[in-house]
């Protein structure tokens, strides 16, 4: 099984953030900039440290992953494919040997 976002279109304007996670402590936040053909996602981090927060940022590269191109490329190795719709609007597959 694989969750992964859909970016075959690009997201724009404030659906480039997207909230990760939060608790009394701490705040993660992505940032989302689109490449030819990655995504650079760029992760904000926000930590309580007493009384006072700090910014932690880091960035890495991600595969802009087209759904149905995974789909037929699993088909030809003989896996059978179920897509459904994973959480925050993640797409979620998983493939399994046919028989």
């Amino acid at each position: 099984m694989t969750t992964f976002r859909d970016y075959t279109k690009q997201p724009l304007g404030h659906a480039r953030f997207i909230h990760v996670r939060s608790d009394a402590e701490r705040i993660h936040t992505c940032f989302l900039e689109a490449q030819p053909d990655h995504m650079l996602v760029h992760d904000i981090v926000h930590e309580r440290q007493g009384s006072t927060w700090s910014m932690h940022v880091g960035s890495y590269p991600k595969l802009r992953l087209i759904p149905d191109d995974l789909v037929r490329v699993l088909e030809r190795h003989d896996l059978e494919v179920h897509r459904t719709a994973g959480p925050r609007g993640m797409i979620q597959m998983v493939a399994s040997r046919r028989g």
